[in-house]
């Protein structure tokens, strides 16, 4: 019999408080416009910006700061008067600088200057060994070069912001993904007359965060005036007009600052000074006398700013969900899922639980640990998540989640308990409504996975939106199916393949295959029958133990429409009991579902797990080999850095070393992936 009161069984157990340890962060730094050039021929641009530790606590013996995601635009959005139009020197798209150590670990006070790979001044020796290095990075004691076009430090937006004659978008969230940034046009300078500009926006449309702050920037021209930060916290934008005369305009010219030495001193348009790029320009190297006393107050943290906003890192213990009951409904119809809430061994004791991000799917991707998703397996296209909203932020532990086809609601389950618990501690989540609009809590992605693909996370970036579909995304089927939770993934926290962590199978075992429980998971049980239309399967073991086994769920005909069934919302005593007082240690969701880290830029990858242990010839004029080490099957591929795929072939534990010939494609920067379930390792092959 389920119940959701918990019995005497666990009253002799006392809570335990566990201490919140938090790491020492790195000081948030930001980005100053302090230089741009239209190149001595008026193509060979380049873009130099300072960074600055902010007021942040942790910056009050800074050396370095963390610079990662901030974007760098020209003269679009705040620039153009909060709108887009046409003829403003606005370049389609947007850059941002990644999440490679080279920006998580910046020194405060030092030059980035950001230069066209593929059109540069070839006199000036650091533009040299930037674009010949492997990385597209050249560093020195004062500044850092990055070729744009080679480095994969730092990717592109190609959709927004835009401008054409309509307006255009102004914004930088609504559309596209990020992807190497393999072309200098995203930021292109304007020579003509009207002018152009460029400005730097604290990182921005991440989970926690919305459209990106305007922080600095500079513009000239007679399309642009100097213009007042919306945000008062940061700088303003300073401007230079040309002399009347002046026919050349932005021609050959270089604009940088010359004058005062203050935090405020980039925000004057008197400040700032325009010549001839050939007698004026000096990237990674002060402008002036003043501007050098400028870059020191800024190193010796005399010159400081104000933080960017940052995602509010909540100080709830993360939680786990586990699956409770399945039901495809009486007639393959008002189909719904239970979970629970429950704390995890690194805080077993917690009595609230954050369970943000948290995947809900059909038995798609890797259910089984196994690549082995394909036709015939009713894998629905898709899957969704629990939105990063303060719904999920913290939940009581013991706490039961029901997700439910509001579209197809025979069983008139409650809808007005969305945002919050009912009286019996149960949250009520349709998909699809309600009534008053979509249901924010429950949010869905797009194609990934599918019969053809089982990962979860789009090469493209997962975009989520309020689900407005159960069949589209879940729907579980008649004959066989499953459902199943995994660990936050995919998403700009926890980066890689979110893992599994818990789900039930149905059907017959030639289609799905039940799993034991793991170090890092419960697993994956199977019911083992032909037919499974108008059946319901419900948990009802007492322990932890239990709920990978399938002798522990027992197989039910579905409740006919009308009134809620009595088993649902409802959880055996015992099992409630236990995650109420800590008595079960769950484990934690592992490093696959978790942020993935800073990637260092070394030896040609970004490799976390040591997967690549050596490629050479790199470059290469058309053979490469690679030595590698996986642990189980893994996808390869080399894509072009427009992201055609030019090789692909999946590998093994057998797999130590492979040999490939790029002869007959086309000189450039290739991409390569190896794709596992422990993570992804991704670097660079340059081709001759």
């Amino acid at each position: 019999m389920k119940q959701l009161k918990t019995i005497q069984k666990w009253a002799f157990l006392l809570f335990a408080g566990v201490a919140l340890n938090f790491a020492n962060a790195q000081c948030p730094g930001v980005l100053i416009v302090n230089e741009i050039s239209n190149g001595k021929s008026g193509q060979q641009e380049f873009i130099e910006l300072i960074a600055a530790a902010s007021t942040d606590a942790s910056c009050a013996s800074a050396t370095t700061v963390d610079i990662s995601n901030w974007i760098i635009d020209d003269n679009n959005g705040f620039f153009s008067g909060s709108s887009a139009f046409s003829d403003l020197g606005i370049s389609q798209g947007h850059w941002r600088l990644t999440e490679d150590d080279v920006w998580t670990s910046f020194p405060v006070g030092a030059y980035l200057v950001l230069f066209n790979a593929l059109d540069y001044d070839a006199s000036i020796a650091a533009f040299n060994n930037a674009a010949f290095d492997p990385n597209g990075i050249y560093s020195t004691d004062s500044a850092v070069y990055v070729a744009v076009g080679f480095s994969l430090a730092i990717e592109k937006n190609s959709s927004v912001p835009a401008a054409d004659s309509l307006g255009g978008d102004p914004n930088y969230c609504t559309s596209g993904s990020y992807s190497v940034a393999n072309t200098w046009s995203t930021a292109g300078l304007r020579n003509a007359c009207g002018g152009d500009g460029i400005q730097t926006r604290c990182p921005g449309c991440k989970i926690g965060l919305g459209e990106p702050s305007f922080f600095h920037g500079f513009s000239y021209g007679s399309d642009n005036a100097a213009q007042t930060n919306p945000n008062v916290d940061f700088l303003d934008a300073a401007h230079i007009s040309f002399a009347p005369m002046d026919t050349i305009c932005a021609t050959g010219k270089a604009f940088y600052l010359s004058a005062g030495t203050g935090a405020n001193a980039p925000e004057v348009s008197g400040n700032w000074s325009v010549g001839a790029d050939s007698l004026v320009s000096t990237p990674g190297a002060p402008n002036s006398v003043a501007n050098r006393t400028f870059r020191d107050n800024v190193e010796s943290l005399t010159n400081t700013y104000n933080r960017c906003p940052a995602p509010e890192v909540s100080e709830v213990a993360k939680g786990v969900l586990i699956v409770t009951e399945v039901s495809n409904g009486p007639s393959g119809s008002c189909e719904y899922v239970e979970m629970i809430v429950a704390a995890c061994e690194e805080d077993q004791f917690a009595q609230y639980v954050n369970i943000q991000g948290w995947i809900l799917d059909d038995n798609a991707g890797t259910f089984n640990r196994f690549r082995d998703c394909g036709s015939g397996k009713s894998i629905t296209a898709g899957h969704l998540r629990l939105a990063y909203n303060d719904v999920w932020d913290s939940v009581a532990v013991g706490s039961i989640i029901v997700v439910y086809n509001y579209n197809d609601n025979c069983y008139n389950l409650d809808t007005a308990s969305f945002n919050g618990p009912d009286a019996n501690g149960v949250y009520w989540e349709p998909v699809g409504g309600p009534v008053s609009g979509v249901n924010p809590n429950i949010e869905s992605s797009g194609s990934y996975p599918s019969s053809s693909d089982c990962d979860y996370c789009s090469p493209s970036g997962n975009v989520y939106e309020p689900a407005t579909s159960w069949t589209g995304k879940v729907g579980l089927s008649n004959s066989g199916d499953g459902f199943q939770v995994r660990c936050p993934g995919c998403n700009d926290i926890e980066t890689g393949e979110p893992a599994f962590y818990h789900g039930l199978g149905y059907g017959s075992l030639s289609g799905w295959l039940s799993i034991a429980a793991g170090s890092n998971d419960l697993g994956g049980p199977v019911e083992n029958y032909s037919s499974s239309s108008g059946i319901k399967y419900v948990f009802v073991g007492e322990d932890e133990a239990e709920a990978g086994n399938a002798a522990f769920w027992d197989r039910e005909s579905a409740d006919t429409a009308g009134t809620p069934p009595a088993s649902l919302g409802q959880v055996e005593a015992n099992f409630i009991g236990g995650i109420q007082f800590g008595a079960f240690s769950f484990p934690c969701c592992t490093a696959s579902g978790e942020s993935s880290g800073k990637r260092a830029l070394n030896n040609n990858t970004f490799d976390e797990q040591g997967f690549v242990k050596n490629i050479y010839p790199n470059p290469t004029t058309g053979r490469v080999n690679f030595e590698m080490e996986v642990s189980a099957r893994a996808q390869f591929r080399i894509t072009d850095i427009s992201g055609r795929v030019v090789v692909e072939r999946e590998v093994n534990k057998e797999t130590t070393s492979m040999e490939f010939d790029l002869n007959g494609q086309s000189r450039g920067v290739y991409i390569y992936q190896i794709i596992t379930n422990e993570g992804v390792a991704s670097g660079k092959i340059i081709l001759e």
